[in-house]
């Protein structure tokens, strides 16, 4: 099925390549990153602590063409992830996605699909918090876009998106063994209409839907609901944008007795951000609140802060800092309180570009993890890294074209 999908996103982006022969600029990435650092919590427990030393080593290429009516990316991602004495937590990560854009006269199309292999140790550690074991993990994403310019002010917007995410054990099989992770397949679509009403302020009005349905489990939640916003420039250096909205979920699940049941719930949406940045520094953040699938078979309703800065020491040192904040509960009116948890991450990084072509970097990440409805305690985690980046050489692929 995965694979029929995602030839059914190939066809798609076929109709944008007769125009790769006139390509304006053909361009490609190549990123290879290697990683090495010690964690004194690996599995994120509140007790029986496992320290480890991990390794991390990808190689990351974006490549694509752009002309002056479309723009065609791909990207692909492979990489290994290492945990010194804790074979369990092994894993190795692959990806593909493609991400396609085509202008014509008021119209813009796209198209944005990816196949991605990856552990429930990335996947589930801003929603369930499950990263004691790494179950593989394959997702498939496709998502078609269109946009209309209605005015010289207006422009409406659809946009439809299709998640599909098997946990697969060690034989093969499309199940989660030993884990409460379950597959499941998560629909999303909404219109938007975009009103310019100044040089600086838009007025963004969004009307969504959604769609889950765990497998191997009953549970299935359906949503609808609105969210207003203004997104500002206050000025070349800083912005800013806020929605608010409300989200009506509906939820078929099996109680506590093992026999069907409904709920629903109304829930806030809230999506605020900014943007400011200085001759040498930036710093963004975010604050939302909204509902997202879990792999444990639920919807999840999740709150979320996120910070980011960043500073320029000098030609070649850079100082970055990033942290955030998740609460997550049981979505629809359901309550599970397994599901009640707080998630905290904050990283400084320094970074030194030792030539155009390497940079050299280092950090200290420390989180911490309680689910707040037991008696489990706080599980807390501090890690050390030291990572190398080479990015290759542009011009030597430029080069290799012409001939």
């Amino acid at each position: 099925m995965a694979i029929n999908r995602f030839k059914l996103a190939a066809v798609l982006l076929c109709s944008f390549f007769p125009v790769a022969a006139s390509a304006e600029k053909w361009y490609w990435e190549p990123v290879f990153r290697a990683r090495t650092g010690y964690d004194d919590n690996i599995r994120l427990e509140p007790s029986d602590e496992e320290s480890a030393f991990n390794y991390h080593l990808s190689g990351d290429a974006r490549f694509g063409f752009r002309t002056e009516v479309s723009d065609v990316k791909f990207q692909t991602l492979l990489a290994t992830h290492q945990y010194n004495g804790l074979s369990d937590l092994d894993y190795n990560e692959a990806l593909f996605g493609v991400d396609a854009s085509l202008r014509h006269d008021l119209d813009t199309f796209g198209i944005d699909a990816s196949i991605h292999r990856d552990s429930s140790r990335t996947s589930e550690l801003s929603t369930t918090g499950s990263v004691d074991t790494s179950i593989p993990r394959i997702r498939t994403y496709l998502s078609p876009s269109w946009s209309r310019k209605l005015s010289e002010t207006s422009q409406l917007q659809l946009h439809y998106a299709y998640t599909d995410v098997n946990y697969i054990n060690k034989s093969g099989s499309a199940t989660s063994s030993g884990t409460n992770l379950t597959d499941y397949r998560y629909q999303t679509a909404d219109i938007g209409l975009i009103r310019k009403l100044s040089e600086k302020t838009d007025l963004q009005t969004f009307l969504l839907g959604s769609r889950y349905k765990a497998s191997g489990v009953y549970s299935k939640s359906e949503s609808i609901g609105f969210q207003v916003g203004l997104a500002h420039r206050f000025s070349e250096t800083f912005s800013a944008s806020a929605a608010l909205g409300l989200n009506y979920i509906d939820t078929l699940f099996l109680n506590s007795n093992r026999v069907k049941d409904e709920e629903n719930d109304i829930a806030p949406l809230v999506s605020i951000s900014f943007d400011k940045t200085w001759e040498r520094m930036s710093l963004n953040g975010s604050l939302t609140t909204s509902s997202s699938p879990g792999g444990e078979g639920r919807m999840l309703s999740r709150n979320s802060v996120a910070l980011d800065f960043k500073r320029k020491l000098s030609e070649r040192l850079n100082f970055a800092l990033n942290t955030s904040y998740t609460r997550n509960e049981t979505a629809g009116g359901v309550t599970v309180s397994g599901d009640t948890r707080t998630y905290f991450a904050i990283e400084p990084r320094l970074s030194w570009k030792a030539s155009r072509w390497w940079t050299i970097s280092g950090s200290y990440r420390y989180r911490a993890q309680e689910y707040t409805e037991s008696d489990s305690g706080v599980a807390e985690s501090n890690a050390v890294y030291i990572g190398v980046e080479y990015v290759w050489p542009r011009p030597s692929y430029a080069r290799w074209m012409e001939l």
